[in-house]
């Protein structure tokens, strides 16, 4: 069996879709001897492939600008795409007019842009649309990512629910991480991009308030635009200028020293397709302190303690009970550590992946 993917995010991306992708890619490659064939518009990333795995770009001649349309609609011209059996769209995605002769998986992480279409421009949310639309109609399999993303697909899009399969995303947890010092003093963590549902600010405005009570500064990592922006403008107009940090650049090697080091976790997003954060953090033993929206509890389970979405004033109440009684809540973390790192290790949710493969040829 040849198996092709979608490799535009593993070659590309350094957040969530991208650590999906290569987890996935990595645990096929080692699940199978079948071929892999990785379709992507440039290498920017390098991780391992085996020896009979194939990188395949766009043709010399095709301007670098036109990637995306080759990704989408040039890529059936590829000769190497006529020869997989099954063509698997890792970022929500798939070619469009892709022969019959091959069956097609997509991976939907999410429809964020339907729920918050204030965070997406209009012309970004109407080919995102158009995309996951097409992919689900044309997939012979869908792949989502949590329940969550799974019901929102029935409820947006009408999509057959016995077409659908759960899978979770697949996260690496280093054991051998090489710890570093980060911090002179105390601190608490969120580790997420920034966008206004993930809800930095309501953290901001939480540690504000209760700044005078706790012993620890605030540790704000990721990357962002405007959102950025705007909590970066808050806190220096803020108390807790000199407590509240923001770490925009953090390397693989560096972030499970922030959640060995943190005394717990915070994850505010309003919704989210899934909720990485939340299994790396308990997968490296951090306690976790997230939203209770549905994704959230599912992949957090009873591991992971929750505040009532966007409430302030739940938050600020559950920040000061989270470090009045850290240790319980850390016990708890290491007693569940080994059930949450196999349940979403990259061989177990691999094994998932290659059964729908094999189902759509029996």
């Amino acid at each position: 069996m040849n198996i092709g993917f979608d490799a535009k995010r593993a070659f590309l991306n350094q957040t969530g879709l991208g650590f999906y992708s290569r987890n996935l890619i990595s645990a096929v490659q080692e699940l199978s001897s079948n071929q892999a064939v990785l379709f992507t518009p440039r290498v920017k990333i390098s991780f391992p492939l085996s020896k009979s795995t194939k990188v395949i770009t766009p043709p010399n001649m095709l301007p670098r600008f036109l990637g995306s349309i080759w990704r989408s609609f040039l890529i059936i011209f590829q000769k190497e795409i006529r020869q997989v059996d099954i063509y698997h769209g890792l970022s929500g995605e798939l070619p469009f007019f892709l022969s019959h002769s091959v069956k097609k998986v997509v991976t939907i992480h999410d429809i964020l842009f339907e729920r918050f279409p204030e965070d997406y421009p209009f012309l970004d949310r109407w080919f995102a649309r158009l995309k996951t639309k097409y992919a689900c109609r044309s997939a012979d399999a869908i792949i989502a990512v949590s329940q969550g993303t799974k019901q929102d697909l029935i409820d947006f899009y009408n999509v057959n629910p016995e077409k659908i399969v759960v899978v979770s995303v697949p996260v690496t947890i280093s054991s051998k991480a090489e710890i570093m010092e980060l911090h002179s003093r105390p601190f608490i963590v969120m580790v997420s991009s920034f966008q206004s549902r993930k809800n930095q600010i309501l953290l901001i405005k939480a540690f504000e308030a209760i700044a005078d009570l706790v012993d620890f500064d605030l540790i704000l990592v990721g990357k962002g635009a405007a959102t950025l922006s705007l909590c970066k403008d808050y806190v220096k107009n803020s108390k807790v200028e000199p407590r509240v940090l923001f770490r925009e650049t953090v390397s693989d090697n560096e972030l499970p020293s922030y959640y060995n080091q943190a005394i717990f976790s915070v994850y505010a997003s309003l919704y989210e397709g899934f909720g990485i954060p939340i299994v790396e953090s308990l997968g490296y033993g951090c306690p976790i302190l997230a939203s209770d929206n549905m994704v959230h509890q599912e992949v957090g389970g009873t591991a992971a303690v929750y505040f009532k979405n966007g409430s302030l004033q739940d938050l600020k109440d559950k920040i000061l009970e989270m470090r009045s009684n850290i240790e319980e809540q850390r016990s708890k973390v290491l007693k569940n550590r080994n059930s949450i790192m196999e349940t979403y290790s990259p061989s177990h949710i691999g094994k998932q992946v290659m059964t729908i493969y094999d189902s759509l040829f029996s």
